[in-house]
């Protein structure tokens, strides 16, 4: 695989970030998705018009599209602790991958100021 042995962090929703970094792990990248908060809002989006689009298991086939590839984790990056995991991920990672505005979070540019190279 042509990505084999980078290392992928992303902080994303919906589809346009985790889509992206979906395809880096389809072509062999190790992809690590951080959800915070309520987690990813792709998890809840079940219904496109008035078609059910849940999977039989009840989980959101858009995030299981999005998120293919990847292993998860969930940390409160708003606490030291999370924050502190989160950029010991960003540093021994190749690729940092977000679709966030800094205006998301209140103190974005804050929290991943101490993970920049």
């Amino acid at each position: 695989m042509p990505l084999e042995g980078i290392k992928v962090v992303e902080y994303g929703v919906f589809h346009a970030g985790p889509g992206t970094s979906s395809i880096l792990g389809d072509l062999g990248a190790d992809v690590v998705k951080i959800e915070s908060g309520l987690g990813d809002p792709e998890r809840n989006w079940v219904r496109l018009g008035r078609i059910d689009m849940s999977l039989p298991s009840g989980e959101n086939i858009f995030f299981q599209i999005s998120n293919r590839n990847k292993k998860g984790i969930y940390l409160d990056i708003e606490k030291g602790k999370g924050r502190e995991i989160l950029h010991r991920l960003v540093k021994e990672a190749d690729v940092f991958s977000t679709n966030l505005r800094k205006s998301t979070k209140p103190n974005w540019a804050l929290i991943m100021k101490p993970a920049a190279r």
